[in-house]
């Protein structure tokens, strides 16, 4: 049994999209204008994504031009929802087992083949949906473990990993997702991320009536519910802390709908409509460009479409474009690598 997702309606999971660039002059002088995705793709680095190949669903690279895909070397496949340490050099994802068991794994670019961080071993029934922290010596992850000592049902759980020591902290357990917890409980919590400051984490609960978008502090304190239940899925933080972009899940009973995407201030506020795709077109797992000027997110044309193509919509909605179609099938989770500015 891999780690449940009790909310989870459309297949696959999460990914904050990175980019090392500076916001353009307009040319009437002092005004800021986003980058097209053209002046984009002069940036360089890899995109990493998540995609079908041969033998099952493994990591691609692909340059933001479009050029050079191929699907990442070494590793046995299975390798899932990956994310940029800050440093763009190593990549952190889901190694899904045989046994259908989810482990974090960690792989250099450039160093030796990929190396598990955790063992997850009974009572753990698996651990995924790594994050790095900004200053790269944490890995935040969730897991579930089946019934223990302390919690009969057993439980899902938010935990930090220090990458120095390699002890794990849970900063939040919730024992009510093997249970059939009240209506208004939270019974998991996934696809955490950070702050831009480190200090607190943005991430997807679930239960009872389906998913919504929740922060607490690093300490599991001052958890707080920013959007209604069946409202929001796979948040990222935005480079200046000021908001948090999330996309929308599928009600069970009205599938095939759009999935748009959203942001909202930290404190819940002002929530806004990013993308208004039709018909049964899909947004799906938005990551901030590193800038802060844009949203990087897959578009498929439905649920499981094989066919789904990278686009960046700006900060405020305003503006999208279509970036590139990566080789593989089912193309999602893309991020952009984090990359040290040329020197001058």
């Amino acid at each position: 049994m891999g780690v449940p997702r009790l909310g989870l309606l459309v297949s696959n999971r999460y990914i904050p999209a990175v980019l090392v660039v500076a916001a353009l002059l307009a040319a009437c002088g002092s005004t800021l204008a986003s980058p097209s995705a053209t002046e984009r793709t002069s940036v360089g680095g890899w995109i990493v994504y998540q995609g079908v190949f041969e033998g099952g669903t493994d990591l691609g690279l692909v340059r933001p031009d479009g050029s050079e895909s191929h699907r990442f070397p070494g590793g046995p496949g299975n390798r899932w929802h990956p994310d940029w340490s800050p440093d763009g050099t190593q990549l952190a994802y889901d190694w899904n087992l045989p046994t259908d068991v989810a482990e974090i794994a960690v792989l250099a670019l450039d160093g030796p083949e990929e190396r598990s961080l955790l063992n997850c071993v009974d009572p753990c029934l698996g651990n995924g949906g790594p994050a790095w922290s900004p200053d790269g010596g944490t890995i935040g992850f969730d897991g579930a473990e089946g019934p223990t000592d302390d919690f009969d049902n057993g439980v899902c759980y938010i935990a930090l990993l220090d990458l120095s020591s390699g002890n794990v902290t849970r900063i939040l357990e919730l024992p009510d997702c093997f249970s059939d917890a009240p209506p208004n409980d939270l019974a998991a919590g996934v696809y955490m991320r950070f702050s831009p400051d480190g200090d607190r984490i943005v991430f997807q609960g679930e239960g009872p009536r389906g998913t919504a978008i929740f922060t607490a502090t690093i300490a599991g304190d001052e958890v707080s519910q920013l959007t209604e239940w069946g409202l929001g899925a796979r948040p990222d933080w935005s480079p200046d802390g000021e908001w948090i972009v999330f996309m929308d899940v599928q009600p069970e009973d009205h599938p095939g709908e759009p999935i748009s995407l959203h942001r909202i201030r930290p404190d819940g506020t002002d929530l806004e409509h990013l993308t208004a795709p039709t018909g049964t077109t899909i947004d799906l797992y938005p990551r901030w460009l590193l800038d802060g000027t844009g949203i990087l997110f897959s578009r498929c044309p439905f649920v499981d479409a094989p066919d789904c193509d990278v686009w960046i919509v700006s900060a405020d909605g305003a503006n999208e474009e279509r970036l590139l179609l990566p080789f593989a099938q089912h193309a999602v989770h893309v991020i952009w690598q984090p990359i040290a500015p040329a020197a001058e």
